[in-house]
């Protein structure tokens, strides 16, 4: 693919998912300058970024203490929209919530408008499997050589609304937007209390949260696919394979994965890739 940025600047606003507070993104077209956020008067490439695991979310840390918390699906519509330029100017310490998903990123995106260069966009090549695991918890994330991006997701829960689910699919674009933008994220109830005490999902409700309780799904209209959990899952992992701040080549196959697997993979694949030659 060729390397594309914005045609327009875009923006989005709103309360944190966790923190509660307010904060403003403006999106801007980046020239070819690659990837990179601004904080008032200080700018970073996400190559300066740290992406660390909060526990229920993906946090970005730059140099001097500055940290852009719940990025995974501001992160995960860069990447699933193969956007290459882009500089993402931030007014407050985490990304909008919005509706819990990442398509409403991916419509402010085809509202400032893509556009694509003459210069061809590389991608990184996995040439050999990588592998993390978490053998206590039967977890685990492993990527293997492809020609294309592929990601494979397993999820397991033991409730009678979520159970075992599997999703595997190539990701492109249209893709992206159609089949994984949509899926919101999900928390049970009997876990949101506990979360609120340990100082997570302050700005949560219905309108960015799919909520599961006992009897089932507690929102009005119910879930956006029959296996939106797993959908979710696997926005996760693209928003977090997004920290490497480079096109992937590769089948990622998680099971029973979380953030904290998924950078770990991601460091893993960072430590041997080639610098210089890539976006």
């Amino acid at each position: 693919m060729t390397r594309r940025g914005l045609s327009r600047p875009a923006e989005l606003s709103g309360v944190g998912l966790h923190t509660g507070r307010f904060s403003r993104l403006r999106l801007l077209p980046a020239g070819k300058k690659g990837l990179c956020f601004t904080f008032g008067d200080e700018s970073f490439p996400l190559a300066q970024a740290k992406g660390e695991s909060s526990g229920r979310g993906t946090d970005l840390r730059f140099p001097g203490g500055k940290v852009l918390r719940t990025a995974e699906h501001l992160m995960a519509a860069v990447f699933g929209m193969a956007l290459d330029d882009l500089e993402i100017a931030v007014d407050g310490e985490e990304v909008p919530a919005a509706d819990g998903s990442a398509l409403p990123f991916v419509e402010a995106i085809e509202s400032a408008g893509i556009v694509e260069s003459d210069e061809i966009s590389e991608a990184f090549a996995i040439s050999f499997p990588i592998g993390v695991d978490d053998p206590p918890k039967e977890r685990s994330i492993c990527v293997l050589p492809g020609a294309a991006l592929f990601l494979t997701y397993i999820i397991s829960f033991n409730h009678p609304s979520v159970g075992a689910q599997y999703l595997s699919l190539e990701i492109d674009p249209e893709r992206f937007k159609r089949e994984i933008a949509p899926a919101r994220t999900f928390a049970f109830l009997d876990e949101v209390e506990g979360l609120r005490r340990s100082g997570l999902a302050r700005g949560g409700s219905l309108e960015n949260a799919v909520v599961i309780g006992d009897d089932g799904i507690l929102n009005r209209g119910g879930l956006r696919f029959p296996d939106e959990f797993v959908r979710h899952k696997l926005l996760d992992l693209l928003g977090d394979l997004a920290t490497l701040g480079c096109r992937l080549a590769g089948h990622v196959v998680a099971c029973r994965a979380g953030h904290d697997l998924h950078l770990a993979l991601a460091d893993r694949i960072d430590r041997i890739r080639p610098r210089g030659d890539l976006t």
